[in-house]
């Protein structure tokens, strides 16, 4: 049966199987027939991923709760949550430069998460809350305080593998689908099963999409304010789907309910509620005055206050109604306890009791909370290579074969980054036509307005004929400026990704190099051919002339990238790059020449390219020419190895340059 299957094609052969996966017939034989010269999937390669079909149908159905009531939720068999977070004396506060003195943000903070539990963390403005929330996810990028661990050991390298960062910007490609968009962090940090296809891949992510409200929208363009697409509230939910697609240990959520209606809020907290209790997994979310419903459903709150902030409650939600009748508020009928609580908390509002809480929650809960937190800081539990390996183990049962855990940060290598980058880059390109539209139409323009403008150049001076391969190398170096603008704009999203561990920076810039310059160079190539066509400047000095214009090109197009990574906007990028272009088009070997310069001035002559490529190609096309002597060119073969070595070592410190300066600069500060 199976091999009548296989004849009809793999495919085929992989879907029919599916029923078979329910009652499996025990096989012994591992045997590959061979069909048309093409090996085939064995009996018991076809039933395992009949196994696999069935048992991600099964998923699917399973994940239909009625979660009214939290407690019909169920941890499920294969759940792959297994971490704790635990938290000793936290604490953030900055120096004020004009004042001199330190500034408490938050005072040191203990605490104990347990995995398969949501926690809210609250508090008025400037209470520490995303300050509390950055630390525990390692996402502070200035100095502070306190120790925190996971499963009682220290944070390592790998712990962006096993944590899920939720920030509160939506930040995305306008041109990708909701799916799309999804879909890329999944595959970042994922390691695929053997027998997980992109259709089953789609419909896993339909799960998660259907969880937070897109499945609607799921084919939209996030869209932005000049791309059409879906809604604030929609592209809210979207950064959490990326979440929640990392399937990770834990996740910190920056108030993923921003901008969302109350009830749009209340579906992504039970999207954060099943996580966490079917699949173990601990989650820490910063939410504002959440609507009764929504406050059900968690498990513990951290109540800050503020100036400095400092805890006021860390136990469950479930004893905050007895907590502040005890304390002597009780929470006035049909009021939002919640919203009472802060009302109580916040220093300067007409209900401000906050110091009466501060001390109530040392006395009443502190004592409580430090034992917690000695019960599990140093009680070394799973190291997070061993819940990778589990995790994987887990999944091979069902999957089948899964690569070995890479001890790194990422989820996946750096070869299967690069092709996951590249085939967004080039979504994106096809997609925005703007910019392929630009580069080519402007080089259609420049072209065909410089090719009339020295029509018949050829019949002219020398001295004309070297205006014109000057203008060539100018214009063609000035016309790739454009890119800087595009760099900064799809830097502000690859810096979020790489502060996540979806990728590696090097990827990116690998990447970015290698589509523009395939874009640029056919657009600079266009440019070159349309000048000397319509100019007829003359075919036979075409291979002389392209090859040093597009070295000028390519340097050039170097210098703007280095210059792209300093800048914080495309206008600066521009005021940045135009005094260093001047200095290399003024001092270029036609305006201001070897002959002509001021002695001290001379080494400038030295550096510029346009220098180099326009005396090389004079050498080449007029070597016997006054001009030679006149311009004071160097005609040797030594001169043309000075001119390739140095240019070449230009385009390599620029490109060096580029890295460490994107590296160095404009990164995302927490």
């Amino acid at each position: 049966y199976v091999r009548l299957c296989a004849r009809r094609g793999r495919s085929e052969a992989l879907r029919l199987a599916g029923p078979m996966a329910s009652k499996p017939t025990p096989v012994t034989s591992t045997r590959k027939d061979v069909v048309g010269g093409e090996e085939v999937a064995s009996v018991e390669e076809v039933t395992a991923s009949g196994k696999f079909r069935a048992q991600i149908s099964a998923n699917v159905k399973a994940h239909k709760y009625d979660i009214k009531n939290p407690d019909q939720l169920e941890r499920r068999a294969k759940a792959w949550g297994m971490s704790d977070l635990v938290y000793q004396d936290v604490a953030f506060s900055i120096f004020l430069k004009k004042e001199k003195k330190e500034k408490v943000i938050l005072e040191p903070t203990s605490g104990y998460v347990p995995n398969a539990s949501l926690t809210a963390i609250m508090g008025p403005s400037g209470c520490g809350k995303s300050t509390l929330l950055d630390m525990l996810a390692d996402k502070k990028t200035a100095k502070y305080t306190g120790d925190i661990q996971v499963n009682g050991r220290k944070r390592d390298k790998l712990f962006p593998r096993i944590a899920s960062y939720i920030p509160q910007a939506d930040v995305m490609h306008a041109h990708l689908t909701v799916k799309e968009t999804i879909s890329f962090n999944f595959r970042m940090k994922n390691s695929p099963p053997k027998y997980l296809t992109v259709d089953l891949r789609l419909k896993l992510l339909d799960v998660i999409l259907e969880d937070v409200g897109l499945l609607s929208v799921k084919d939209s363009y996030i869209g932005s304010t000049e791309v059409r697409g879906i809604s604030g509230g929609q592209r809210r939910r979207v950064t959490l789907a990326r979440g929640l697609v990392a399937l990770p240990q834990i996740i910190f959520a920056d108030e993923p309910t921003s901008g969302l209606s109350a009830t749009d809020s209340e579906q992504c907290v039970r999207a954060l509620l099943t996580f966490a209790k079917t699949q173990g997994v601990c989650v820490l979310t910063v939410i504002h005055q959440p609507r009764v419903e929504i406050t059900r459903l968690f498990d513990t709150l951290v109540l800050l206050t503020s100036h400095p902030g400092r805890l006021v409650y860390n136990a469950p939600m479930v004893d905050t109604l007895a907590y502040w009748e005890k304390a002597g508020f009780k929470v006035p009928n049909h009021a939002n306890p919640t919203d009472y609580y802060l009302d109580l908390v916040t220093p300067g509002s007409p209900l401000d009791e906050t110091e009466h809480f501060v001390k109530l929650y040392k006395s009443e809960i502190q004592p409580k909370v430090a034992d917690e937190v000695q019960q599990h800081l140093n009680k070394e539990g799973m190291t997070t290579l061993e819940i990778l390996n589990k995790v994987r183990d887990n999944r091979s049962e069902v999957g089948g074969d899964m690569p070995p855990i890479r001890d790194s940060r990422y989820g996946i290598g750096y070869f299967a980054q690069f092709k996951v980058v590249l085939a967004r880059k080039l979504i994106l390109t096809r997609r925005d036509r703007r910019q392929v539209v630009t580069k080519f139409g402007a080089s259609l323009f420049q072209g065909v307005f410089l090719g009339l403008a020295f029509f018949n150049v050829a019949s002219n001076s020398i001295q004309n004929q070297l205006g014109f391969y000057f203008m060539l190398l100018q214009v063609g170096a000035l016309s790739n400026m454009s890119i800087m603008p595009l760099l900064i704009d799809e830097r502000t999203i690859m810096k979020l990704e790489v502060s996540d561990a979806l990728y590696g920076q090097f990827i990116w810039i690998a990447v970015i190099s290698l589509v523009d310059t395939i874009l640029s160079v056919a657009a600079n190539l266009l440019f070159t051919v349309l000048m000397f066509a319509i100019s007829q400047a003359g075919w036979e000095n075409f291979g002389d002339v392209y090859p040093w214009s597009l070295y000028n090109f390519i340097l050039f197009s170097s210098l703007f990238m280095a210059i792209a990574a300093i800048a914080r906007t495309g206008s600066t990028a521009i005021q940045t790059a135009m005094p260093i272009v001047l200095l290399f088009i003024i001092y270029n070997g036609f305006f201001v020449t070897r002959a002509s310069v001021e002695p001290w001035l001379v080494w400038l002559i030295w550096i510029s390219p346009v220098a180099y490529s326009l005396e090389q190609i004079a050498c080449t096309i007029f070597p016997d020419s006054p001009i030679i002597d006149l311009n004071g060119y160097i005609c040797t073969d030594r001169q043309t190895v000075i001119a390739v070595v140095v240019m070449l070592l230009e385009f390599i410190m620029f490109r060096i340059a580029h890295v460490i300066l994107l590296r160095k600069l404009n990164n995302i500060q927490r």
